[in-house]
């Protein structure tokens, strides 16, 4: 399904074990590029056990392209990725086509997604987890703005990177990434982080836990890891992150390096994993 020149898909599922193969996409195919598109594709998934196998891509300018699954055990085999596009012209001179947004909410018990998410540029991705140990297996790639959340149990497995999109223009136009990921209520990372530039902010709360590594490339104040209530990250840290701690715990497994390490009394920084 693709939308553009402003127009609008809704799509709306809601018997139980429905099933859509096939990508929601705001794109143009033959179509020549439009500055302010304006599309917008909108698919609800409420019947249980249902599933979309396909990708949701944003490429077009001020796209919006959103899917809510909010039936217990439906899934998404795909990625997602807000991209928007650009033209050169004869002599190298670039028109960017973006503001585009990318929506997910997985609000259902038990729901998942197995697929990478993506945005890069001056586009937007928003995916939340929020149904009972819903969960995400796949890797966030970011070089635009990505917010993820994560609760009620929630799990993601895969890695998190955060950079810069530099595009081949003759001005080498570079937009660097903001990325955030809130991870509450219990819920789980099993993966890396990698913020090689821009801003990338992670927050574990509530007996949340992370199982990984941290390489913070970007500059000092670029990466900021922020544990509360309960929370623990096992892993080791590289570079210059600003890690906090509030009644938390941080098992080292290696020998580490930060910008700073602010653990409150009641937090514990656990050399006994072989840092």
């Amino acid at each position: 399904m693709q939308a553009y020149y402003g127009g609008k898909i809704l799509l709306t599922m809601a018997g139980e074990e429905n099933s859509l193969q096939g990508n929601l996409v705001s794109g143009w195919g033959k179509e020549a590029a439009k500055e302010d598109d304006k599309s917008t594709v909108t698919a609800e998934f409420s019947g249980s056990n249902s599933s979309m196998t396909g990708n949701i891509l944003a490429k077009t300018s001020n796209s919006t392209v959103s899917a809510t699954f909010s039936g217990e055990n439906s899934k998404l085999n795909g990625d997602a990725e807000a991209s928007g596009s650009y033209v050169a012209d004869a002599d190298g001179k670039y028109t960017f086509y973006d503001g585009n947004t990318v929506t997910l909410n997985f609000t259902g018990a038990n729901e998942s997604q197995e697929g990478n998410l993506k945005a890069e540029g001056n586009n937007t991705l928003n995916a939340a987890y929020s149904g009972t140990k819903s969960s995400l297996k796949g890797n966030a790639d970011n070089s635009g703005t990505m917010n993820l959340s994560f609760s009620n149990q929630s799990t993601m497995t895969g890695d998190m990177t955060n950079g810069a999109k530099v595009y081949e223009d003759a001005d080498k136009t570079t937009v660097t990434g903001t990325l955030t990921a809130d991870f509450d209520q219990a819920s789980v990372w099993t993966g890396s982080l990698t913020n090689n530039a821009g801003t990338a902010a992670i927050s574990l709360n509530n007996g949340s836990s992370w199982k990984g590594d941290l390489k913070a490339l970007a500059e000092a104040g670029g990466t900021v890891v922020d544990l509360k209530g309960g929370s623990t990250w096992t892993g080791k840290a590289e570079g210059n992150g600003d890690i906090s701690l509030a009644a938390s715990r941080w098992n080292l497994t290696a020998d580490s390096t930060a910008g700073s390490v602010n653990p409150d009394a009641g937090s514990v920084v656990s050399l006994e994993g072989g840092a």
